[in-house]
């Protein structure tokens, strides 16, 4: 074999391998290729060339396994530098350093291909390049494993925060429920509070006693309601005629009954006794003593279009209320009882029926006193009842004045009926005033007619306890003297 002579042997080029590192391999048997091309080689030659090129091969595999090993590595490396990197941004830094190195590790294959072409005697720098990434792998783990800790404390430390806002929550919540609370306890101690200063402002109002009309102006309504009463009765006796003729029992007995339930007295005896002349005094006395009763009827009266029992009733009840409740509470009730009892009847004119109820009574004198026809019949008073509204609006003043106006006292009419004690302190007797006697010759004498009304105010002391309330002593004071006339 060794005396042959030489020949060039054309060794085949190997298949590129199925995997990505074909390349070297086809770079290395081109390189053997022209190293067998350029030597004349004999069969021993070419066995030990043989045997070189599969070293070579063997050593390339070493290598390509090598640079799959690495290659995995870096794959593995750059999904734990990918991962790193979501989880904390200071991996990405170690991550693009890891691929910067990657890149290195690349050329250093590249480089090793290179070296391949010198038998790939150079292959032991690549692996320690590999374990140099395997090492940079490590320390990238290691890393990872700190950032893992960090974000776990991070973690446990959100966790924390999180119950901590949970509670803050809860307690924010309880201190909310509280919080409506207090506010519906405010809402109903304001509305508790706006109801007791409603009832506070209602009770002053109530027991405010100040007077909207003083004891002048009363005193000054009486003297001019009396005045009124006088010039009409003069007016009227005046300009009749007294034919002293009997008249029409159909008419004398009616206005005597009405007279004596009105005055407590009839007239028609008072007449019988008197001589002619004074026909026209006493009818004018008889007069002024129905228009005087009428006016103390308005104004006593809680309302003049109710029946007597009903007036009656009111007046008992705040005749009770006076003896056994403070001034502002009776004073007030009875205010307000007045102002609404008017309005109990709103379809009764109360001015016109009081002026109808006085011309009829004015009448049932002049029948008894014997007056002619012209004014006995029906609208016989006509002419005179402008004067007699005149009359009877003041009566309704007075009424108005006293029973709403005045809250500190009660006010009550002097109106004495006939056959009453005369009373020097409370009456007046018109003889005496317009004879000069001295009052004290009346006394023993009885009232026949009054014709001029009084006042009197009733006090009690300012103790306003209920309990008390019996004890008080009414202060009696006559404002304005009743003018009567006297008999006996």
């Amino acid at each position: 074999m060794k005396d042959q002579d030489p020949v060039r042997l054309t060794p085949s080029v190997p298949k590129p391998a199925p995997h990505s590192h074909s390349m070297l391999a086809q770079l290395l048997s081109y390189i053997w290729l022209v190293m067998l091309s350029a030597l004349p080689v004999t069969r021993s030659s070419v066995s030990g060339i043989t045997r070189e090129a599969r070293h070579a091969e063997v050593d390339v595999d070493a290598l390509r396994a090598d640079y799959t090993e690495a290659t995995r590595s870096a794959e593995h490396l750059q999904a734990a530098f990918t991962a790193a990197e979501k989880k904390h941004e200071a991996l990405r830094t170690r991550y693009n350093k890891l691929r910067e190195e990657k890149a290195r590790a690349e050329g250093a294959l590249r480089d090793a291909r290179a070296r391949g072409e010198r038998l790939g005697q150079d292959g032991h720098k690549a692996r320690a390049e590999g374990a140099a990434l395997r090492k940079a792998l490590d320390e990238a783990q290691t890393e990872k494993q700190a950032a893992s800790e960090r974000a776990a404390e991070q973690l446990a430390k959100l966790e924390e925060a999180q119950r901590q806002v949970g509670s803050l929550t809860q307690k924010a919540k309880e201190t909310s429920r509280e919080l409506k609370r207090l506010q519906i306890e405010h809402e109903q101690l304001t509305e508790l509070l706006n109801t007791r200063t409603t009832e506070l402002q209602d009770a002053q109002v109530f027991l405010d006693t100040a007077d909207t009309t003083s004891d002048a102006e009363l005193m000054k309504i009486v003297v001019t309601l009396n005045e009124l009463v006088y010039q009409l009765s003069a007016s009227i006796s005046s300009k009749i005629i007294f034919w002293r003729v009997p008249q029409d029992e159909v008419l004398v007995q009616p206005a005597d009954r009405r007279l004596k339930v009105l005055l407590g007295q009839s007239p028609s005896v008072l007449l019988r006794s008197t001589a002619a002349e004074d026909t026209s005094f006493y009818a004018q006395l008889s007069l002024q003593a129905v228009l005087s009763c009428h006016a103390s009827w308005i104004i006593s009266a809680w309302n003049i279009a109710f029946d007597g029992e009903k007036n009656t009733l009111l007046q008992q009840i705040h005749s009770a209320l006076f003896e056994n409740e403070p001034q502002a509470v009776s004073a007030r009730w009875r205010a307000l009882t007045r102002q609404y009892a008017t309005s109990l009847r709103p379809d009764v004119d109360r001015v016109s029926l009081a002026v109808r109820h006085a011309l009829n009574d004015l009448r049932h004198v002049l029948i008894l006193c014997g007056a002619s026809e012209d004014f006995t019949k029906s609208d016989g008073l006509d002419a005179f009842m402008e004067k007699v509204r005149g009359v009877v609006e003041h009566a309704f003043a007075l009424q108005k004045a006293i029973g709403e106006g005045v809250l500190s006292a009660e006010y009550q009419v002097i109106c004495p009926p006939s056959r009453s004690p005369f009373t020097a302190d409370s009456m007046t007797d018109m003889d005496d005033r317009s004879r000069g006697r001295r009052q004290a010759e009346s006394s023993g004498k009885r009232v026949l007619y009054t014709t001029g009304i009084g006042l009197s105010k009733v006090q009690r002391g300012e103790d306003g306890r209920r309990a008390e309330a019996s004890k008080r002593q009414a202060v009696l004071q006559i404002m304005v003297k009743a003018d009567v006339t006297l008999f006996g």
